[in-house]
C-alpha cells in the first residue's frame, strides 16, 4: 500500500501545480504559502490526535437533566401518587 506523509504530499502538490500549469511566480508563491499553512495545520491536528485527549475549544459543564417519572397521579401505577415528579405510595 502506498502511503504519503503530509510533507511528501505538499511536495507532490507543488510539483503538480508547477508543471505547466500557467500560473505566474507570484501566484505559485501564494499557493505554496497556502500549502505550507495547510501542512502545518495538518501536522498540528495529527499531533493533537496522537497525544489523545486534547480538548479543542471551550467546554461547557455537563447538563444535569432531571428525570421526571410522572406529571400527574394517572402517570403512576396502581394507587401511587405523583409528588415532585416521582411516584410515591400514598401512605
Amino acid at each position: 500500500m502506498l502511503r504519503f506523509d503530509p510533507s511528501s504530499f505538499a511536495v507532490l502538490a507543488l510539483f503538480v501545480l508547477a508543471s505547466a500549469c500557467g500560473y505566474s511566480d507570484e501566484e505559485m508563491a501564494a499557493k505554496q504559502r497556502e500549502i505550507d499553512k495547510l501542512t502545518q495545520a495538518l501536522h498540528a491536528s495529527t499531533a493533537a490526535c496522537a497525544g489523545g485527549g486534547v480538548e479543542i475549544g471551550p467546554s461547557a459543564p455537563p447538563v444535569q437533566q432531571q428525570v421526571v417519572a410522572c406529571g400527574r397521579d394517572v402517570d403512576c401505577k396502581g394507587d401511587r401518587i405523583c409528588r415532585d415528579g416521582a411516584c410515591h405510595s400514598p401512605n
